[in-house]
């Protein structure tokens, strides 16, 4: 593909890449970006799947919710961006409360999932892939996207950065950089990328910068857990009303290695449900379905839809603080989950830490706060 020249390069367009776009754009940022992700569309971790063969169909197969736990000033600029997704209409509370299943069936016992008590959930409306657009779309017309391409190498000068794919030909040239994720940064997910080399450590040699040397230690050091997804279509909701999601108790989750079921009623009368797991399972265990009878019911003429696997999708541990989050002297950004702050390891947490960066690129560098020209 052909090579363009802009001010800012975003890699990766889920919702901590929007999100940071959007609150650029809400605080009067004018330069032009281009936000190169590798999927065929925005969303991520937040994504839903759609069928070719099935206009109607379409499933959550990412987050099925924003579990968002309100914190006030400390978090003022996250919490504009979802007042301006809950007033787009992209969002909306979800009213059914959530179940838990136990080893011997539905339990009514007073746990409480890893989001805190007093989180408020939300619902991506027509589906959580709309969170994510709606973000890109608030970004507005200075930001263009490129979808399926995968960057690869880095390369960095006094002039900025240089985005390269898998074959060193030239994707974006800009004069900042945005990583959205730890792809090209975290050793577990350059292993499964199949690189032997760090290509930020390959833009940036040891001793350039000894603040950016200081990050990418801390990034080495995240715990990340690798996760599951198996995507399973039934014929019919058996006449049951079924909850949005359904958390498993602790000890269940262990022995199955199963964390949630998530349902999904389809418009035709369908029932897409979407096993979220960890671990190396990836299926459904026999005796969480006996446990459960009203599932195994309509799950036994399911059709399997196939699996997903995140081999470094959740971080455990080691948050890059957020006061690291843009380094001026090479014009380098990194926003996601897997920041410090409010939401850490969460959607919130994805969200929260864009509009941090949006806030320190344009409040600590005073060459990138007019975008061009400047």
């Amino acid at each position: 593909m052909t090579s363009r020249d802009c001010d800012l390069a975003v890699i990766g367009a889920g919702l901590s890449a929007t999100a940071f776009l959007a609150s650029l754009k809400m605080r009067g940022w004018q330069g032009t970006a281009i936000l190169v992700e590798a999927g065929r569309g925005p969303g991520g971790r937040a994504a839903s799947r759609r069928r070719r063969d099935d206009p109607i169909w379409c499933l959550d197969h990412g987050a099925p919710l924003l579990h968002w736990q309100p914190s006030g000033d400390h978090n003022a600029g996250g919490e504009r961006l979802l007042q301006a997704l809950e007033r787009a209409g992209v969002i909306e509370p979800e009213p059914s409360a959530d179940l838990w299943l136990g080893e011997q069936g539905l339990e009514l016992g007073t746990y409480t999932d890893r989001f805190g008590e007093g989180a408020q959930r939300w619902r991506g409306r027509p589906s959580m892939d709309a969170v994510a657009k709606a973000l890109l779309a608030l970004a507005g017309e200075g930001v263009d996207a490129c979808f399926g391409v995968r960057v690869q190498q880095l390369q960095h000068s006094s002039d900025g950065w240089q985005l390269m794919d898998a074959a060193g030909g030239t994707v974006v040239r800009a004069r900042a950089l945005v990583l959205s994720g730890n792809l090209l940064a975290h050793p577990r997910s350059l292993a499964m990328l199949g690189l032997n080399r760090c290509p930020l450590r390959d833009a940036i040699p040891q001793g350039v910068d000894s603040s950016f040397d200081q990050t990418l230690a801390c990034i080495a050091k995240i715990q990340m857990q690798p996760r599951w997804n198996r995507m399973l279509a039934c014929p019919s909701g058996g006449g049951e009303s079924w909850p949005r999601q359904v958390w498993l108790t602790p000890s269940a989750a262990t022995r199955w290695q199963v964390e949630r079921l998530v349902f999904q009623p389809q418009a035709d009368g369908r029932l897409g449900i979407v096993v979220h797991g960890c671990g190396d399972a990836g299926t459904l265990p026999s005796e969480l379905l006996a446990a459960w009878p009203a599932l195994a019911k309509v799950v036994g003429s399911a059709t399997d839809l196939g699996e997903m696997r995140w081999g470094a999708a959740r971080p455990l541990d080691h948050p890059l603080p957020s006061a690291w989050q843009w380094n001026a002297h090479l014009r380098l950004g990194l926003c996601g989950d897997w920041i410090e702050g409010p939401g850490f390891a969460s959607a919130q947490g994805a969200i929260s830490s864009g509009d941090v960066l949006a806030q320190q690129m344009l409040g600590c560098d005073g060459s990138m706060a007019g975008g061009a020209g400047e």
